[in-house]
């Protein structure tokens, strides 16, 4: 086995390990309340592609992001994300 597919297998691994996780499906419940959709937070908002894309696939965004979202939307952290704990 070469050293990059060891790495690569070991960070594997490390992956399967996590036991919690971020989700942003309360995001899209409550986007979807207040009629705002993608479109809103790319073009009005002006949110870049690739941010809504972490957040689609459900990937790391920075506080100031979902500092914008709970201003943008007028709603709490809790209607945006939520942790949730693989047991």
């Amino acid at each position: 086995m070469s050293i990059i597919s060891h790495i690569i297998s070991l960070f594997k691994e490390f992956l399967c390990e996590v036991k919690a996780v971020i989700v942003y499906t309360p995001l899209w419940n409550t986007m979807k309340e207040k009629g705002f959709t993608t479109y809103t937070l790319r073009v009005k908002l002006k949110m870049s592609s690739a941010t809504v894309q972490r957040l689609r696939k459900g990937m790391s965004v920075s506080t100031n992001t979902l500092d914008d979202l709970c201003e943008w939307l007028d709603c709490t952290l809790a209607d945006i994300a939520e942790y949730v704990k693989d047991e």
